[in-house]
């Protein structure tokens, strides 16, 4: 581990390393391997498993309540379903367990519009960011489904699986679903690692499919202790920002090196140049 951060810059000498390094950094994330010294330094924090009872009793109240509906149970956890040991303090769940999954509906075509009357909609990823959603052209004067504030977004429509967080209430369609954490101290750990888990999507075949409500009620997740929870927050989002920042460099970088190699092939095939090399360099 202390050789990668040591040779962090080094590995991200290109944008397609700087992003394969992204995925090992969500990867050692929510296997707690960023937090690993972290641990030692707090061995006396509640469990995961405290957490989890707090959040089972919350939602059993909201359902009483009419806030929420009651979801179909889900068969336990198996061990194949298990990708890699816990950590001590962490436990297991489905997304069920911690939120309630609202599948996108598409509101009647004559409600869209471009004047800003409604709320913005948004149908799948085309205007998602890095974390949060971006621009919008389109807005919905009679939504069927809204997105709250903190609300995580997530396409279930080809390309599967990008994530992305709601700042204000919006419209969704079909093409994504909200899930809404009923505890939002989860909401970034949660966020980075369904951003990890994008992956297993693709690699299971749905890349040019679609993902349904069950689907996601049914993905495993490792929850931290609450405390451990906020440290790997903190520790990927500086990572991420790193990695964000050296894959600017190398693309600007690329761009250079692109820009010396036109100017070479320029200087000669153009019919009797002198003009010196270092001039394209520095024009």
């Amino acid at each position: 581990m202390d050789i990668l951060f040591e040779n962090f810059k080094e590995l991200t000498n290109s944008p397609k390393n700087a992003e394969q390094l992204k995925k090992l950094v969500l990867q050692l994330a929510v296997q707690g391997k960023l937090t690993a010294k972290w641990r030692q330094e707090n061995p006396d924090v509640e469990p995961a498993k405290v957490l989890l009872e707090r959040i089972q009793a919350e939602k059993e109240q909201m359902i009483k309540q009419g806030k929420i509906k009651r979801a179909k149970p889900l068969p336990g956890i198996s061990e194949e379903e298990k990708p890699f040991d816990l950590p001590e303090g962490w436990e297991w769940c489905r997304l069920t367990d911690i939120a309630e999954i609202i599948m996108g509906q598409s509101p009647p075509s004559e409600s869209y519009n471009e004047i800003k009357e409604g709320l913005p909609f948004y149908q799948g990823k085309k205007e998602f960011g890095k974390m949060y959603l971006e621009g919008v052209s389109i807005w919905c004067s009679n939504p069927k489904v809204i997105s709250e504030i903190n609300d995580i977004l997530i396409s279930v429509r080809a390309p599967v699986g990008d994530v992305n967080i709601a700042k204000e209430p919006v419209s969704i369609g079909r093409g994504l679903s909200i899930i809404r954490l009923i505890d939002k101290e989860l909401l970034f750990y949660i966020f980075y690692f369904l951003d990890h888990f994008k992956k297993i999507w693709i690699t299971k075949g749905s890349f040019f499919d679609s993902i349904n409500k069950n689907n996601v009620l049914s993905v495993v997740i490792p929850i931290p202790p609450p405390p451990e929870q906020q440290a790997i927050t903190k520790k990927t989002t500086r990572l991420m920002s790193l990695c964000d920042e050296l894959e600017k460099k190398a693309e600007e970088r690329e761009a250079l090196h692109e820009k010396v190699m036109q100017a070479v092939v320029k200087q000669f095939t153009a019919d009797n140049t002198t003009t010196p090399l270092c001039k394209f360099l520095y024009s």
